[in-house]
Parts: structure tokens; C-alpha cells; sequence
């Protein structure tokens, strides 16, 4: 179970923590603003860094080898087995984003900040704060849409961005963007995470590599849900 990353729930409602020996981000927004036992103290979107995934992986096992050992050669294979894809879209990631000199962005939040330090990409800046409740300042907004147009910066949102200010972004700056996925969802789908990771750098790679659709039908299928013709 990589899903949600954070723990791991058995009708004993014992907990694995599946991050142990991960060093966490500070979420952005969280410095200075926060209590350290704060929720949103640190950024919790360490498996999307394939990598770190595999420790989470490394770590669930272990945990239920130890509380069923007699099941735990069922575990390591399935742990392996896993590992070996999640490998795999390491090596993927890699491959392709090295090809790519420039890769700068601007992020809608902060749930990227774990792969973008893995894969070298240069975060211009992040729109949403963490526990912000009073929501993105017009100027900062307005200053973030003049730098994407005026230096030509990518922008990435997810499926749980705000619809809305999403659609102001790419309409103003008329910068490349696309969504890619935190996989914060509930699907139960084993293979959800390969699925949405190759995506996911898809994206990436079409945008960074200026092959991504014109600002204006990105405005176009974010506002009505579907490509237009």
C-alpha cells in the first residue's frame, strides 16, 4: 500500500508509519506560521517521489512481517515485486527529464516538492499555502501571472486545485500548463500509482518540452472538462 503514504490501518487499529527514515519538507506556508506538532508542519506527499515510495514500501513490509511472521514470505515477494515497479518509474523519470535543460514551474500547491527536489526541477514558485484559509492575495497572484507571461514559466495544477483561479491563471498568463495528479484519491486499483505516475510525467515532459497545447485549449478543456476540436 503506497496510496495516501501516511500510515497503514488493520481492524486491530494498530498503525505503521510508513515514512520512518524519510526526512520530511516543511510544507510551504509553515515556517514561522505554524506549531511544530502542527498537521501541516511538514508536506505529507512523499510518495510521490518514487523513491520514497519505496522506502514507504521497504517500511510496510517490515512492520507486517513482524506482526505476521507467518505470512511473511507472502510480504517480501509482493514487497519486491512492487519495488521493481516503482524502480522502473524511477528510471523512467529520469530518463526523460534529463533530456530537458530547462525545467521551471510554477505549482498550484506544494504537493510536488518531494519529486520536483528528486528530479532537479526548479520550483518558480507555489500559489497556495499550506493552511491558508484566507486564501491567495491578489498581488501575489497578480505577480506570479506577469512572471509566467512575461518569462514564458510553465504552470502546474491537480485535480483538486480551484477550478476557477486555475482558469484565470492559464487564461492571463497564457503560459503552458497541465494537470498532474497528487493521487490523493480514494481508488483501490493496485495498479493506480504506475498508471498515474507514467501520466503524470507525460505531462511534465510535454510541457517542459514546449509539445503541450496552446494556453488557449488548456483554457478550453479546463473550462468545460473535455478537448475541444
Amino acid at each position: 500500500m503506497v496510496g495516501k503514504g501516511a500510515q497503514f490501518r488493520r481492524k486491530s487499529k494498530k498503525i505503521v508509519v510508513s515514512t520512518i527514515g524519510i526526512e520530511p519538507i516543511p510544507s510551504v506556508g509553515s515556517l514561522n506560521k505554524l506549531p511544530a506538532n502542527s498537521p501541516y508542519s511538514f508536506n505529507p506527499h512523499v510518495w510521490l517521489d518514487p523513491n520514497l515510495a519505496i522506502q514507504q514500501v521497504v517500511n510496510i513490509k517490515n512492520a507486517l512481517c513482524q506482526r505476521d511472521p507467518l505470512h511473511s514470505e507472502a510480504y517480501e515477494k509482493n514487497a519486491a515485486s512492487y519495488i521493481f515497479k516503482l524502480k522502473e518509474i524511477d528510471r523512467m523519470y529520469r530518463e526523460k527529464l534529463q533530456e530537458i535543460a530547462q525545467k521551471k514551474a510554477y505549482f498550484f500547491d506544494d504537493s510536488f516538492m518531494y519529486l520536483t527536489k528528486r528530479y532537479d526541477i526548479l520550483v518558480a514558485g507555489i500559489l497556495e499555502e499550506c493552511g491558508q484559509r484566507e486564501g491567495l492575495s491578489p498581488r501575489k497572484l497578480a505577480t506570479a501571472i506577469e512572471t509566467m507571461r512575461k518569462e514564458k514559466i510553465p504552470f502546474f495544477y491537480t485535480p483538486f486545485s480551484k477550478k476557477a483561479l486555475v482558469m484565470e491563471i492559464i487564461k492571463e498568463s497564457q503560459t503552458r500548463s497541465g494537470e498532474i495528479d497528487s493521487m490523493e484519491s480514494a481508488n483501490p486499483d493496485p495498479s493506480v500509482y504506475e498508471t498515474i505516475a507514467k501520466k503524470n510525467l507525460s505531462v511534465l515532459v510535454d510541457v517542459f518540452g514546449k509539445k503541450n497545447l496552446s494556453w488557449f485549449h488548456n483554457f478550453e478543456v479546463c473550462a468545460d472538462g473535455k478537448e475541444q476540436n
